[in-house]
């Protein structure tokens, strides 16, 4: 449910026809394909490090019939993307400290370490991620799912280079996803 929260922060975004979002991250392409899927007149790219992960999210896009339509793109993070040509930035990080103790087994089992684990007490994506975000236009939107705890430590990281624009709560209460906007 957590990263339907995500997803639906996105889908709840004022953008114009053919605005360009971007999922940083994307793994098995959830949120980019639903994105595209639910609002076509999006111009949606789905980027991954992981060429596993972007084979996974290639079979997803096929099954939806959403061949040609969603890029898939192996970068770790704006490697290869022009970030000031984006409306929006939707990321999913790694954001759970490998020494959290109430990581459920099923999803440490499940999922591969390199999608769960960050430095830094789970922040270290956060950081790259709104580091090199800096050049990302002004007014660019950046939606972000956070670990719980997390989002005094983010909005830190983001400084003055973004501005707060809303916060959401998971259904427990936790802030849970981060929308901020590039100053």
């Amino acid at each position: 449910p957590e990263t339907e929260h995500l997803v639906e922060a996105v889908l709840r975004l004022h953008l114009p026809p053919a605005a360009r979002v971007l999922d940083v991250g994307t793994g098995s392409g959830c949120i980019a394909l639903t994105v595209a899927l639910e609002r076509p007149q999006l111009s949606v790219i789905g980027s991954d490090i992981d060429l596993g992960a972007l084979a996974v999210a290639a079979a997803n896009r096929r099954r939806l019939g959403l061949d040609g339509r969603i890029p898939l793109l192996a970068s770790d993070l704006f490697e290869t993307l022009e970030p000031g040509a984006l409306d929006v930035i939707v990321c999913n990080p790694p954001y759970v400290d490998a020494s959290d103790p109430e990581l459920s087994e099923t999803v440490r089992a499940f999922e591969p370490a390199r999608a769960l684990f960050a430095a830094e007490g789970g922040i270290a994506c956060y950081r790259r991620l709104l580091d090199a975000g800096l050049t990302a236009r002004s007014g660019a939107v950046f939606v972000l799912e956070l670990g719980a705890g997390q989002l005094e430590a983010v909005r830190g990281i983001a400084g003055s280079g973004y501005l707060t624009r809303d916060i959401i709560d998971d259904y427990a209460g936790h802030p849970r996803v981060l929308v901020l906007r590039r100053a």
